[in-house]
């Protein structure tokens, strides 16, 4: 076969040509992009693998973060913002830091700035809402947590998170179509069945109320709390063995646990063992620091 038929040997210069465009889009496409977010627990970060100095900084600061130095993630995290203040992955970071340290007018005000360069991000929206939160301003907090969803409506914490801020509102049916929601997306979550547990108590579904607590000790069995709690919604339907039980068991968890005490207490007066109430509420009120029954 004559002259470069088929080219089978790709020795000519056209199929050296091609080769290596081929090779060059492959690299091309194959290289990883110079910023991802990853999530650690719940939060999500910006990682940063530009090699640029603001890149290094952020990196520093996101390994002291995960050391528990705080405090100087935030230098790190405000050198990357000076060096390149339009990345909003780097105020993200910033506010996560700050948080940690409590600083939460610094955590809002870096919010702020990524959600200016970054506005269609779902996220952003509900690390604002949870910092809000914390500073009481559960109407601006739904107003975060309701714009998340609206760019990203499977995100469950976010329903999960504006139902406890409806709740602190009493608003009981908001909150529990919330939390039923963020079960529905994320039915591993006991807090999301504690919460719309503790919404269903206050409508006097005791009945739903003792379903949710059973839900969220599958995944809590040794949380004193919800074992209390449960032992509330089994009294209200007249199981006071039961609600004892409860209570019992809360107490071999956790026998500084003041609050099992007292409720076991109330119960022990309601089913008429007068003695034994006032043992318990003697107790609740030496480890709760409020003066003791019998001084009453």
């Amino acid at each position: 076969m004559g002259g470069n038929q088929g080219c089978t040997a790709c020795t000519c210069g056209q199929c050296m040509v091609a080769v290596l465009l081929v090779l060059t889009l492959t690299a091309c496409s194959q290289k990883p992009p110079e910023r991802t977010r990853t999530m650690k627990g719940e939060t999500v970060i910006l990682q940063d693998h530009s090699g640029t100095a603001a890149g290094e900084y952020n990196n520093r600061g996101i390994a002291k973060m995960l050391q528990g130095d705080a405090g100087g993630a935030i230098s790190d995290f405000k050198e990357a913002v000076k060096l390149d203040p339009e990345e909003p992955g780097y105020y993200e970071n910033l506010s996560w830091a700050q948080s940690q340290v409590g600083d939460l007018g610094g955590a809002m005000a870096a919010l702020y700035e990524a959600i200016r360069l970054s506005p269609n991000d779902a996220e952003l929206y509900w690390k604002r809402g949870m910092i809000r939160g914390q500073v009481q301003n559960y109407s601006g907090a739904i107003e975060d947590f309701s714009k998340a969803l609206e760019i990203n409506p499977v995100l469950a914490k976010a329903y999960g998170d504006r139902a406890r801020a409806k709740a602190m509102m009493s608003d009981w049916a908001g909150a529990i179509k919330d939390s039923t929601e963020a079960i529905r997306l994320d039915p591993g979550n006991p807090n999301d069945y504690e919460n719309r547990g503790l919404a269903r108590m206050q409508q006097e579904d005791f009945r739903g109320a003792l379903g949710d607590y059973t839900e969220a000790l599958k995944s809590r069995p040794d949380d004193p709390r919800l074992f209390v709690l449960r032992s509330v919604s089994k009294s209200r339907l007249a199981d006071d063995e039961g609600a004892a039980d409860d209570l019992d068991k809360a107490i071999r968890i956790k026998p500084d646990f003041g609050r099992a005490y007292q409720v076991r207490g109330e119960l022990r007066r309601k089913i008429g063992d007068e003695s034994g109430a006032r043992l318990d509420l003697d107790k609740a009120a030496a480890l709760q620091g409020s003066p003791p029954e019998n001084s009453k």
